[in-house]
C-alpha cells in the first residue's frame, strides 16, 4: 500500500523516496559535521604551533639575554640582572605545563652546544625555576614508555642527582629502553659509581651503549676505576666490556684477571681475552697463551687469536715452534695466522717451517711478501 505526503499540493513523495531523502539528509549532515570537526581541529593546531613559537621566540631572547648579560657584580633590580630576567621567565611561563616543557627543551638544547659559565648559567635558570620537578613528575605519572625516556634523559641532561633513585627502579624494567636509558642515565650522571650499576644488571650491552658509558669515562674517570670487576658479572656483555676498557685504559694491573677469562665457556670472551693479552701482557702472558694452545679442541677463532698474541708479546727462540706447529692447521686462517706471527717475531718462514708446509702454503708466503704489504 503506497502513501503520499503532499507540499504544496505539488509535490509528493512516496515512504520509498522520504526513505532515500532522509538517508542522504543524514549522510549530508554527518560530512558536513566532519568538515567542521576538521576544520575546528586544524584552527586549535595553528593556535597550538603558533603559541609553542611565540613561547620558543620569548624564552630564546630571554635565555640569550641572561647567557649574555649574567654577571655576579649584577644589582637584583638591574634589567639584565640574573634574578630580574629569571622572574621575567616564571612570568612569561605562568601556569603553562606546556611553557615549562618547551623551557626545559631550550635550555637542554642550547648547554649542549655550550660550556663553561654559559652552560652554568643555564643549569641555574634550570634549578631556580624548579624545572627539575616536571621532569621527575613525568617519569613518575606518564604512561607513555617514550615520556618517561624523554624525562630520563633531561635529568641526565642537566645532572638532576636526587632523580637517581628513581631511576633504580627503572633498570629491572620489562621494558628494555627504559631500562637502558636508567643505566646510561645513571652512568652520566655518576659515571665513577657506575660500574656498581653495571656489575648487577642483565642487560644486553649493544654497541650504542658501549659508545655512550665510554665517552662518559673518557672525561677522567676511566682512568681511576678498575674495570675488573665487570668481569666478575654473569652477563657476557658486561664481560666484554669490562675486558675492552681495561686493554683501552691498558690497565695492566688487571692482566692477571684477564688471564682467567682465557677457561671462560664463551669463545667470544675467549678470543677477546686473547687479544687483550697480546696488546697489554708480558712473556709471563705468552706463556699462559702457549698453556691455551696446548687444547686440542680450540676453536680456529680462539687458536688465530692466541697466535697473533703470540707474535706480538712472544720471544722467537721460546715460541717459534709453539707457532709453527699449527701450519698444517684444516683452517685457511690458522695457517694464514702462523706465517703472520712468525713474520712478527722477525723470523723467515724459510728458516723455520720444512720445504712441505713452505709448498702447502705458497700462496699465504707470496701474499705476505708482496712488498705492497710490507710497512
Amino acid at each position: 500500500m503506497k502513501w503520499r505526503l503532499l507540499i504544496g499540493d505539488t509535490i509528493a513523495l512516496t515512504g520509498v523516496e522520504l526513505y532515500i531523502v532522509g538517508v542522504a539528509v543524514l549522510f549530508f549532515s554527518f560530512g558536513l559535521l566532519m568538515i567542521i570537526v576538521i576544520l575546528a581541529s586544524r584552527v586549535i593546531k595553528t593556535r597550538h604551533e603558533s603559541s609553542v613559537q611565540s613561547y620558543r621566540d620569548h624564552f630564546q631572547r630571554l635565555l640569550n639575554s641572561i647567557v649574555v648579560n649574567t654577571s655576579a657584580l649584577e644589582k637584583p633590580d638591574s634589567p639584565v640582572s640574573f634574578d630580574f630576567k629569571l622572574t621575567e621567565l616564571d612570568r612569561v611561563i605562568g601556569g603553562s605545563v606546556v611553557g615549562r616543557q618547551i623551557l626545559i627543551s631550550q635550555i637542554i638544547h642550547l648547554k649542549r652546544n655550550l660550556s663553561g659559565n654559559a652552560a652554568y648559567v643555564l643549569s641555574k635558570v634550570f634549578y631556580g625555576l624548579n624545572l627539575q620537578a616536571v621532569s621527575i613528575s613525568n617519569l613518575r605519572s606518564f604512561k607513555s614508555y617514550e615520556k618517561k625516556v624523554k624525562a630520563i634523559r633531561e635529568l641526565a641532561e642537566m645532572n638532576v642527582k636526587e632523580a637517581i633513585p628513581l631511576l633504580e627502579r627503572y633498570l629491572l624494567s620489562s621494558n628494555k629502553l627504559l631500562a637502558q636509558e636508567s643505566l646510561l642515565a645513571i652512568s652520566q650522571m655518576r659515571p665513577d659509581d657506575s660500574l656498581r650499576y653495571l656489575v648487577k644488571t642483565q642487560q644486553t650491552i649493544t654497541p650504542w651503549i658501549k659508545l655512550n658509558v665510554f665517552h662518559y669515562w673518557s672525561g677522567g674517570s676511566g682512568q681511576r676505576l678498575d674495570f675488573s670487576g665487570l668481569l666478575t658479572s654473569n652477563n657476557d656483555t658486561i664481560i666484554r666490556l669490562g675486558i675492552d676498557m681495561i686493554s683501552h685504559f691498558r690497565q695492566t694491573s688487571s692482566i692477571d684477571k684477564i688471564s682467567s677469562m682465557l677457561s671462560h665457556p664463551s669463545e667470544t670472551i675467549v678470543v677477546e681475552s686473547a687479544e687483550v693479552l697480546g696488546r697489554i701482557g708480558t712473556d709471563k702472558h705468552a706463556k699462559i697463551l702457549v698453556s691455551l694452545l696446548e687444547n686440542k679442541n680450540l676453536a680456529p677463532e680462539v687458536i688465530r687469536a692466541a697466535l697473533a698474541s703470540l707474535g706480538k708479546i712472544g720471544q722467537p727462540e721460546h715460541h717459534k715452534d709453539v707457532i709453527a706447529g699449527f701450519i698444517d692447521h684444516g683452517d685457511f686462517g690458522v695457517r694464514f695466522q702462523v706465517l703472520q706471527s712468525l713474520k712478527a717475531l722477525g723470523l723467515k718462514p724459510t728458516n723455520v717451517l720444512t720445504a712441505n708446509d713452505l709448498e702447502q702454503n705458497e700462496n699465504i708466503v707470496r701474499h705476505l711478501e708482496d712488498p705492497l704489504l710490507q710497512p
